[in-house]
């Protein structure tokens, strides 16, 4: 059994029919074995929202809201927990360290980091297409990652 994370890049291109990543995701989410198990992160959820919130009333732009409020629905979200919020300290201060990362790009990578701190401590295997995360697995062994997308 493997524990997969989605992130929300994935989740938009499942959504939208139109993007050059939707018939590669879903294609991987086909091959997926029947005890393997899917959740999003809380942020993931908030990111959504958010995109859902400003989203123009244009029809095509309608159905993708509609996909995401379904893939929404039958996702299960991962909370925050303590032992995240420990990894992501040591987390964030390697990639700091690691990357000399100023403040505007360590603020950038804030949600990416907790996502990826999340994936840890629940022992999932993320799934992403932000290059960030290729970083983030030179800095801690534990982190699994895999891009559908391509």
């Amino acid at each position: 059994m493997t524990a997969y994370l989605i992130d929300t890049n994935i989740i938009a291109y499942l959504a939208d029919v139109n993007s050059p990543y939707h018939e590669n995701v879903r294609a991987r989410f086909h091959t997926l074995n029947p005890e393997d198990t899917v959740a999003i992160s809380i942020l993931t959820l908030y990111e959504l929202h958010y995109s859902l919130a400003k989203t123009a009333a244009q029809d095509t732009i309608q159905a993708i809201c509609r996909t995401k409020e379904q893939i929404l629905a039958t996702l299960p979200c991962l909370p925050l927990s303590d032992s995240g919020a420990r990894l992501f300290g040591e987390l964030k201060t390697r990639y700091q360290q690691q990357f000399r990362a100023k403040k505007p790009a360590l603020d950038r990578a804030t949600v990416d980091l907790i996502i990826a701190s999340t994936a840890i401590a629940t022992d999932s295997v993320l799934v992403s297409n932000d290059a960030l995360y290729m970083r983030i697995q030179t800095l801690w062994s534990d982190f699994k990652w895999i891009n559908w997308a391509i």
